[in-house]
């Protein structure tokens, strides 16, 4: 599933998150009980230890371009003098000597940006020059701004080639917090046996979550109001705030898919630079709306069949803020044979089922 949004109207939507992306991938099974309070235990609010570069979010890139920062000073300064600034950052790395030669390159290709022959062009080569030089943080970021740019073009060749490239990077990005599941009860985690979530940026690590009895999805018709999964309810993975939501959208019936686009959603701010996305809602079933604050566990909506959806499900992943995918880990129990092994932190694994807590 996919909801674009013009480049403008990202940068506004983020520019109203406080949330900041921590630089490590280093998981707390404890979340803080305020999603506020994750943006400010970021290392992206703190003072730099030593000189840095510091990466700005691709959908502020036309605002700001990676730079130098001090060691001592703060990358993003204006958090730090109202807390009430524009979430910039991506990642903050040490400083190389090679760093100062690929600002200047970098310089170089965005002043391309208008043309998107020479753009692709010069950001290949750039790309090609950081690999020889093995600057990691470069490369992801370089593939970073092709993904975000070339979001509306996922069947593009020069899509598919760069997007293994990136996967190695995108693993390493693990939510900084572990989260609860989106669902109550017992559910199943589909095979992605096509690999269609793996074929963009934005749905990588997504999952597809659906209820199974006695190995079927539905009892009687193959119809929506027959699946297990149909109208349950959907509920907040941790506190946050509703940043997104639609549910203007038609459910269509089993086997009829629509766009992509013409899904209901909802986008839920974490904090800590985490957003969670969950997809293919029914129509009309939004209990929240954009703007409001909501508890852990606390109902969002309903599971439906709109947009790209084959039957009664919920797509469910973790954002950035540039809206790439993200793995997480969830605080969940795992059926294993005939017994339920609570596992505290750790992911999900697509073919087994799961509860949530104590909904075993």
């Amino acid at each position: 599933m996919r909801h674009p949004l013009p480049c403008l109207a990202i940068r506004s939507i983020y520019c109203a998150i406080l949330s900041l992306l921590a630089g490590s991938a280093r998981l707390s099974a404890e979340v803080p009980p305020d999603f506020s309070q994750r943006d400010e235990r970021s290392p992206l609010n703190a003072r730099c230890k030593v000189d840095s570069l510091a990466f700005p979010l691709i959908c502020v890139i036309q605002e700001m371009q990676p730079k130098r920062v001090a060691a001592g000073e703060y990358a993003n300064a204006r958090y730090q003098e109202d807390g009430q600034g524009c979430a910039v950052l991506w990642r903050i790395v040490p400083w190389q000597e090679k760093h100062a030669e690929f600002l200047v390159k970098y310089k170089a290709v965005r002043e391309k940006a208008g043309d998107g022959l020479a753009f692709d062009q010069e950001r290949t080569k750039l790309l090609i020059w950081c690999e020889q030089e093995k600057l990691g943080d470069c490369i992801e970021f370089v593939l970073r701004d092709f993904f975000y740019h070339r979001r509306a073009q996922p069947d593009a060749a020069l899509y598919q080639r760069m997007l293994p490239k990136w996967r190695p990077y995108g693993m390493q990005r693990v939510a900084p917090f572990a989260v609860e599941l989106p669902v109550k009860g017992v559910w199943h985690i589909l095979k992605d046996d096509t690999k269609h979530h793996q074929k963009n940026h934005w749905s990588m690590f997504a999952f597809d979550l659906v209820r199974k009895r006695d190995g079927k999805f539905y009892q009687g018709l193959n119809v929506n109001e027959n699946h297990y999964a149909w109208e349950q309810p959907i509920i907040a993975v941790c506190d946050g705030e509703v940043i997104r939501a639609e549910d203007k959208f038609a459910d269509h019936q089993v086997g009829k898919l629509a766009a992509a686009n013409a899904g209901n959603f909802l986008w839920l701010n974490c904090g800590g630079g985490v957003i969670a996305e969950y997809g293919h809602l029914r129509q009309g079933s939004l209990a929240v709306k954009i703007g409001d604050r909501v508890d852990s566990g606390q109902v969002l909506a309903k599971i439906g069949n709109s947009g790209a959806s084959g039957g009664p499900h919920l797509h469910f992943t973790l954002l950035d803020r540039d809206g790439f995918s993200i793995p997480a880990r969830y605080q969940t129990a795992v059926l294993v044979g005939t017994q339920w092994k609570k596992m505290g932190v750790a992911e999900l694994v697509e073919g087994s089922d799961f509860a949530r807590g104590n909904d075993e």
